[in-house]
């Protein structure tokens, strides 16, 4: 095949087309965020990108399980701390009675002084996180204790199951207090109390409600090393989703530099051609073309 002048015109031409349309490819991927605009530029990577992508939403969706799960927690210790106080309140009176001689007027002293730490108590004990009763078991929607006079009794209308929450892949926790077992003990102790009649019955109040603050201070210890598991989980959850972000982040971005030295290079390639093809065109007769 015999190379005329119109085939060198046409084909420095092309030449020149296809370096302008790949300045302008560059330009464009120079002045983007994201690599990978669909999934053809590049499948390996869009596929890795699909999987980070709903990595990252699992591991979102566990924090969040922990997040509300710690404020739940929090929600058992401040009920727990008011109740001990409480309950220490009517131990020290009790104590208190039983060091002196006991008498009517003694003894209505102690109704007076139980009667408001009672309701006190059962008003924390039926504390709610977001509408849902925490010392209930499941039974959630049902305020648990509930307070009958007279006689003064208590009733629990919760349940002893427990309430499960995952904190992350093969990770679970216990997020409530049996409160039932809990504050039984302690209820039947004010009542006691406001029902005495002689020194024997302080003896045994007095007794019930040092036992009903050590089961409370332990179940303030379990809440407290489940909290501290829910707040590790929410830590490492929080380092997770930072880790796959820059993965993700990795996968997706352009390199400006990387993209900048490309565009740079093709620009040099873009003038070298269009001085070639001067240079050729100046020697040539172009007329004989016409």
């Amino acid at each position: 095949m015999r190379v005329t002048k119109r085939l060198i015109v046409d084909n420095s031409l092309q030449y020149i087309q296809d370096n302008i349309e790949r300045l302008d490819q560059l330009r464009m991927h120079a002045g983007q965020t994201k690599r990978i605009q669909k999934t053809p530029d590049d499948p390996n990577s869009a596929s890795a990108s699909d999987s980070l992508n709903s990595s990252l939403s699992a591991n979102q969706v566990y924090i969040e399980s922990a997040q509300t799960t710690d404020e739940w927690m929090e929600i058992n210790e401040i009920a727990l701390r008011e109740i001990e106080g409480l309950t220490m309140q009517a131990l020290n009176f009790a104590k208190s009675c039983l060091s002196q001689d006991i008498d009517h007027t003694s003894l209505q002293a102690l109704q007076i002084e139980f009667k408001p730490i009672l309701k006190q108590s059962i008003d924390a004990a039926n504390s709610q996180y977001k509408g849902n009763y925490v010392f209930a078991g499941t039974n959630v929607h049902t305020q648990p204790f509930t307070l009958n006079v007279p006689p003064f009794s208590v009733t629990y209308n919760g349940d002893d199951h427990e309430i499960i929450r995952s904190l992350g892949p093969n990770e679970n926790v216990t997020i409530n207090i049996d409160g039932q077992a809990v504050y039984g003990g302690l209820f039947n102790s004010l009542i006691d109390g406001i029902n005495a009649t002689e020194k024997s019955d302080l003896e045994n109040i007095a007794n019930g409600l040092q036992n009903a603050l050590e089961i409370l201070r332990q179940a303030r210890i379990i809440n407290g090393a489940r909290q501290r598991q829910v707040i590790s989980a929410i830590d490492q959850g929080k380092e997770t989703d930072f880790l796959l972000q820059a993965l993700l982040q990795q996968n997706e971005d352009v390199c400006l530099v990387d993209a900048l030295k490309d565009l740079q290079q093709q620009e040099i390639t873009y003038q070298t051609a269009l001085e070639v093809a001067n240079r050729t065109l100046a020697t040539m007769n172009l007329f004989v073309l016409m």
